[in-house]
């Protein structure tokens, strides 16, 4: 089916934080376990964050690890996560006190982080095809737009977190309201790609009858745009069934 919309999330997807969010983790972990943490940088970005699909997965993955247990699976990492749902909470309540300080001027933290290589080229590569890009994005639209402005990048519309205030709690309650919101501009659901790396946020696009691609904290985001791009109009192969179980 011909596709209209490619939806992207901001934050791990165009937006290389990935230096960033790994300090944070250091320092959430030494936050809860009062110890620093224990795997050196190089062992962490081959070793943790490739399988990494949303933040709590930093915890229960670096626990998995350094017990010799298997998350490179997607059966193995569905059980490693109930295994150690606690201190993945735990952590990410941490995670996000640290981030809440970096996050007091987020419009200039968001223009000064770094896209991922490549992705420029691939968006303008879309900006020239007949279809539609919209940053679809839990942060604020002054942010992104700062982080759009400062690197040159063009969108046709961004869906902030304005669209999902008082629906932080419910699990992907924020992504509906802004589908919601793409639906009444008349943009078709079964014709939206979404490009995400968060599980949730992927599982409501597929509960919508969109095209869900993972892009896992960033990791392979490009080669995934570029698959977008290749294959254009035709269908392409599905790359996030077997990675996220859906």
């Amino acid at each position: 089916m011909w596709k209209e919309s490619v939806d992207l999330d901001a934050d791990g997807v165009m937006i290389d934080s990935n230096e960033e969010s790994d300090e944070l983790v250091r320092n959430s972990w030494l936050k809860i376990m009062h110890e620093p943490y224990p795997i050196p940088k190089d062992g962490f970005r081959y070793n943790i964050r490739p399988f990494i699909v949303t933040p709590h997965d930093f915890y229960s993955f670096t626990r998995a690890y350094l017990n010799n247990e298997n998350f490179t699976t997607v059966e193995g990492a569905d059980a490693v996560r109930e295994r150690y749902d606690d201190l993945a909470n735990a952590g990410m309540d941490a995670y996000m006190k640290e981030r809440a300080i970096l996050s007091k001027d987020m419009d200039k933290w968001m223009s000064l982080l770094p896209p991922f290589e490549g992705v420029g080229e691939m968006i303008r590569e879309l900006n020239s095809m007949p279809v539609n890009v919209f940053v679809v994005s839990s942060k604020d639209n002054k942010s992104i737009s700062a982080f759009l402005e400062y690197n040159g990048f063009s969108v046709d519309a961004i869906f902030d977190k304005s669209l999902g205030k008082g629906l932080e709690a419910e699990v992907g309650g924020g992504r509906r309201k802004q589908f919601e919101a793409l639906k009444r501009m008349g943009y078709s659901p079964e014709r939206a790609v979404v490009y995400d790396d968060a599980r949730e946020n992927l599982l409501v696009a597929k509960e919508w009858g969109m095209y869900p691609i993972a892009a896992p904290q960033g990791y392979d985001t490009v080669l995934r745009l570029h698959e977008f791009v290749k294959a254009y109009p035709r269908e392409f192969p599905g790359v996030v069934e077997e990675l996220l179980g859906l």
